[in-house]
């Protein structure tokens, strides 16, 4: 079965230690051998990411991690996307608000709606998946 992965701020690491994770932050550092980076969190938190390749492009922009978390400040990624300086403009993206989003999803605890593949309602305590459609009759 898949599992779904949470997505993180950088505050919220040391508590999903061993769990698969999706993390963002700016690229700040790189290892001599590129084998790992450092990211800083949009909640300025210093995550040291250990990659899967070895990473060769410039140390700039923002890095998406796809991985698991292996103590409150280090992750193994399993894959990770860059985005250049130039495709993050500043008018479209905002840290701020992934920080609020973060803090949302967190305290909110949708990240089991996140985390799942068949997304479960309860109505009238009926439980209907919503990867089913009605019958035309139905409506």
């Amino acid at each position: 079965m898949f599992e779904g992965r949470l997505h993180l701020s950088g505050k919220y690491i040391a508590q999903n230690i061993g769990k698969n994770v999706v993390l963002e932050g700016f690229l700040t550092k790189m290892s001599s051998d590129g084998k790992s980076v450092e990211l800083t969190t949009f909640d300025k938190q210093k995550i040291n990411v250990t990659l899967s390749q070895p990473y060769s492009d410039e140390v700039s922009g923002i890095m998406q991690v796809f991985g698991t978390v292996r103590s409150k400040s280090a992750i193994a990624a399993e894959s990770y996307v860059r985005f250049p300086p130039e495709e993050v403009g500043k008018e479209e993206f905002d840290p701020e608000d992934h920080n609020d989003c973060m803090t949302v999803l967190h305290v909110t605890e949708y990240q089991n709606l996140l985390k799942s593949v068949d997304i479960v309602t309860k109505a009238d305590d009926n439980e209907t998946n919503m990867n089913e459609f009605p019958d035309d009759e139905d409506m």
